[in-house]
């Protein structure tokens, strides 16, 4: 089962909570994205008007490779990040992008203090699934799973992450399954969102 996980998502979903937990879990080493490029100086710029730092994608992703290349031993490694395109593909086993209701997930970012810009950005991003979309195409379909992590907390999240690594269960997790464009048309406030 040995190999590298790699949680990613939309900001807010809960992608480093979850993190930390499978890899205390499995105790392996665990990577954020964001950290590496804070710690390895590959920041290249400050957007102030979204609050968010701008990266040298080339370097970030040199930095990621070399840090995974370096921790490979046997065993599992779990990295999380939003950043897909820096991730080295040759490295991944499995993706698990974490999915999380745009209701929620505009509420968390307002609590988080985000920019409202930036609100807008991560939950269109959410509703019309950025992420799994960039995943699939760097990944490949067969690598990549998600998980709606909307009304769990982080262990049971965990727990369907851990069914995925061992293979216990996995077509319920394939792309696809979350379409928050649906749900937001049923509860009718698709167009909140759509039309802003």
């Amino acid at each position: 089962m040995a190999g590298t996980i790699f949680i990613t998502g939309t900001p807010g979903v809960g992608k480093t909570t979850v993190a930390k937990l499978l890899s205390k879990k499995l105790s392996c080493p665990y990577f954020s994205i964001a950290e590496l490029a804070k710690k390895y100086n590959v920041l290249i710029g400050y957007d102030k008007e979204r609050k968010s730092y701008e990266v040298d994608i080339n370097k970030l992703r040199r930095v990621i490779q070399e840090v995974l290349a370096n921790s490979l031993a046997g065993c599992n490694i779990v990295i999380e990040g939003h950043i897909v395109e820096a991730v080295p593909l040759e490295y991944i086993d499995k993706v698990v992008v974490l999915r999380l209701h745009p209701l929620v997930l505009e509420k968390r970012l307002m609590e988080r203090g985000y920019p409202e810009a930036k609100i807008k950005e991560n939950v269109l991003a959410e509703i019309l699934d950025v992420l799994l979309v960039e995943a699939v195409e760097k990944f490949g379909i067969d690598k990549v799973f998600e998980i709606n992590t909307t009304n769990k907390n982080p262990e049971e999240v965990v727990e369907e992450i851990l069914k995925i690594v061992e293979g216990r269960e996995v077509e319920g997790y394939k792309p696809g399954n979350t379409d928050w464009i649906k749900a937001l048309k049923e509860e009718g406030v698709l167009e909140k969102y759509l039309l802003r």
